[in-house]
């Protein structure tokens, strides 16, 4: 699966952004599109020019955007109503979450708490379990008291499972629609809608408790989405090389990696040392580090960074390999690298058109302290 670094938008003069992961981003596109579809808003009227102009602006963003590119420029009215979409995944949370059952016969109305729902539900489930328990104790006390054939039916015999439907009070109906619904802090209204902005009854601002959630200094935001975008960029190199990778070795490689890291490349080779076949090689401007998979388990690995290394070189029966020379007096060998490797030339002058050993030799060489 293809990995996403996700979207960065800015405020009209740069001084705030917004970084939001891709799943999070496909979820404010999806709520924008459900208001534009007519779904309740409470407060303001939101202009739909502006929501369709916005929706396209959060479609789904390219794989391989550039963190060099120009980054998403709201304007200020898309600003408020990006903010105003986004704090709904903030604010649900903060406030009490209700289910509002109304009845399609007789349009009863009955506010529940899920929580005690669920619980409800579980206790039955429980009750249940406790007494097909004490069946199959009476069941083994038959048996072993000399009446085998009533133990038997006894331990065949199932109960049937109490029912977790719920009956209307008024017409004792069963179908419902049903709508989540919570409560106005302030004046404590039933609110309804799907967008919740300002209260119509006492003008209760709900985007701005968790304002400062939402946004942060631009710098921050350009900063959070460069680490993303190298993180998927890595993640969608490494998968390439080696679709069996676990989590762990992007973990792994995640770990030596910033927002002013520029990444070179990732390969695949052998650990020689360890003997370890499938090692993932990531180099960067850092420093170089690497991990492997004892088929799917994750081996950890080790880094050198620049100053650490001594010398780069290649042993004299491969010419395939990579021979790294520790300050220290340690060597580590990279050697049957299974291909060419990716080369992602983030933040490298000129770009690093191709990824072999002789470049990787090439590079550290340069790089070594």
């Amino acid at each position: 699966m293809e990995s996403y670094p996700g979207s960065l938008y800015l405020s009209q003069d740069r001084s705030l952004g917004i970084f939001v992961k891709h799943e999070v981003n496909l979820a404010v596109r999806e709520s924008i599109d459900k208001v534009l579809n007519g779904a309740s808003t409470a407060g303001p009227r939101l202009d739909r020019d502006v929501l369709r102009n916005l929706s396209r602006i959060v479609g789904e963003p390219k794989p391989r955007q550039d963190e060099n590119g120009p980054p998403t420029v709201l304007s200020h009215t898309e600003a408020l109503y990006f903010e105003a979409i986004r704090a709904q995944f903030f604010l649900r949370d903060d406030l009490p979450n209700r289910i509002k059952r109304t009845c399609q016969v007789c349009h009863n109305t009955t506010i529940e708490d899920p929580a005690q729902l669920a619980q409800r539900a579980a206790d039955i489930q429980r009750s249940y379990e406790r007494t097909r328990f004490m069946d199959r104790l009476a069941a083994q006390g038959l048996s072993n008291s000399g009446h085998p054939v009533e133990g038997i039916m006894r331990m065949l015999y199932t109960p049937p499972k109490p029912s977790l439907d719920f009956f209307c009070p008024v017409c004792n109906g069963k179908d419902f629609d049903r709508s989540r619904v919570t409560f106005c802090p302030e004046c404590h209204n039933l609110r309804d809608e799907s967008l919740l902005i300002q209260c119509p009854q006492c003008d209760y601002d709900f985007v701005a408790p968790v304002r400062e959630r939402i946004w942060t200094t631009g710098a921050n935001a350009v900063r959070e989405f460069n680490v993303s975008y190298k993180y998927s960029a890595i993640s969608n190199a490494a998968r390439a090389l080696d679709i069996n990778m676990n989590n762990g070795q992007m973990k792994f490689l995640a770990g030596h990696i910033a927002a002013d890291t520029s990444v070179f490349g990732v390969a695949r080779c052998r650990l020689i040392d360890n003997r370890r076949r499938n090692t993932l090689l990531l180099v960067t401007s850092a420093g170089i580090c690497w991990c492997s998979r004892i088929y799917l388990v994750f081996a950890p690995g080790g880094s050198l960074k620049w100053e650490e290394v001594a010398s780069v070189s290649k042993t004299s029966n491969a010419i395939d390999d990579v021979r790294l020379t520790s300050r220290a007096g340690r060597t580590v060998t990279f050697g049957s690298f299974i291909g060419d490797g990716k080369a992602l030339g983030i933040g490298v002058p000129g770009g690093v058109k191709a990824f072999d050993t002789q470049t990787i030799r090439h590079l550290i060489a340069r790089m070594k302290g």
